[in-house]
């Protein structure tokens, strides 16, 4: 007997589609609840009051069953195995609500704990609780507590002079086709030397991957892998208005005049748009721009474009979460960049955009993804954007 799509049953017999006539009827009226030893309630023709006798064996008290997907009344061995209470039909279409456990054979019902990896049931292995895996398949914790501090080793380990410029790089993830936990997985596999994983609640369901601090060279280096890495194991960042990428700066690195430069360049009013355009968004109430004077180098509020108040780094807040690796490492060297223009220029041309532009494209060798953005004026297939992997990530 078919149904339609309000899962009301209609006649097939005639093809009249008709949902009052005398067979639809009798076999919703068999749809009836079930008495603690599982079988059939006797039920009440309503137009009668006389008992609905079951349609496989005519009577009124049987050991007949109900199908747990489609609720037709079922004979008791209507199924096979632990299908036997799922009819036939459903059983041919897959409307099994449940898996299969290898040890046992028995049904493990999608509510109950089930094994991906060794497709055990919690009938027949230890479980840990709010868990995809049994004791002995899960992973290690790859996704740490956004309090975790156990970020690589520097690179270099010791800075070759003083004051050196490391950057740390954090940039947020969603998981929007495959479970967070074991794109992380895939990620940790193979980049645990280079990043941290870590819970980020701003996140709907994903998680941040966080470099420890690094010489430009090194982030040039691990970047292009990891973006190819994280984008195939499922990982998102360009299309969700959840993410972004943050650039930790070197506090030590800044004289009191470099760091009022700075807030100055990336905050500037006549730069503006310019900015926008490399960061991929507008200002917005994670990462403010406003206006600022050299002597404004002390603030509270952490959600301004370039945050102050960590001890040991200046935060760089305004870009877009990406995966696509040139736009990831343009905006790491623009931070090396703007950081050492700000030490080298003098106030009077520190906003001159142009200037600086040139100043980057006659240090290509070692800003090469920014100089390459200057020179094209956007990035290599920006206006395919709405299909290529920036956007799919």
């Amino acid at each position: 007997m078919p149904y339609n799509s309000m899962g009301q049953w209609f006649c097939d017999d005639l093809d009249c589609g008709d949902l009052s006539c005398e067979r639809a009827r009798q076999v919703d009226r068999l749809t009836a609840p079930l008495s603690p030893d599982n079988t059939p309630e006797p039920r009440e023709d309503e137009d009668t009051n006389e008992p609905v006798r079951c349609e496989y064996c005519d009577c009124e008290d049987c050991e007949c069953a109900t199908c747990d997907v489609c609720e037709e009344s079922i004979p008791a061995q209507g199924g096979e195995g632990c299908c036997e209470s799922v009819c036939n039909r459903c059983t041919r279409r897959g409307q099994v609500n449940h898996y299969h456990c290898v040890g046992c054979q028995s049904a493990v019902s999608h509510d109950d704990s089930f094994c991906r990896n060794c497709e055990h049931g919690e009938c027949c292995t230890s479980w840990n609780e709010n868990c995809s895996y049994c004791e002995n398949c899960e992973p290690a914790h790859v996704i740490q507590d956004y309090s975790s501090k156990e970020y690589p080793a520097p690179r270099p380990r010791r800075a070759p002079y003083r004051p050196f410029l490391y950057l740390g790089v954090e940039l947020e993830v969603e998981c929007p086709s495959e479970p967070a936990r074991e794109v992380a997985q895939e990620i940790y596999d193979k980049h645990q030397a280079d990043v941290l994983l870590k819970h980020d609640g701003s996140l709907i369901d994903g998680f941040e991957m966080v470099t420890g601090k690094y010489e430009l060279a090194a982030h040039q280096a691990i970047w292009p892998m990891l973006c190819e890495t994280a984008t195939k194991a499922g990982a998102r960042s360009w299309k969700h208005q959840s993410t972004g990428l943050h650039v930790h700066l070197s506090r030590e690195f800044f004289t009191p005049l470099t760091l009022g430069k700075f807030l100055v360049f990336i905050n500037s009013e006549r730069n503006r748009q310019h900015i926008i355009k490399l960061a991929g968004r507008e200002s917005n109430g994670y990462s403010e721009l406003k206006k600022k004077k050299i002597n404004h180098i002390y603030s509270d509020n952490r959600y301004e474009a370039v945050n102050l108040t960590n001890d040991d780094t200046i935060e760089v807040r305004i870009f877009k979460g990406t995966l696509k690796q040139e736009h990831v490492l343009a905006d790491i060297e623009f931070c090396h960049a703007v950081a050492y223009w700000c030490k080298d220029v003098a106030i009077p041309d520190l906003e001159d955009w142009n200037a600086f532009t040139a100043w980057v494209i006659k240090r290509r060798k070692t800003y090469k993804y920014l100089s390459t953005y200057f020179k094209l004026g956007s990035f290599v297939g920006e206006q395919s954007q709405q299909n290529d992997v920036e956007v799919a990530a």
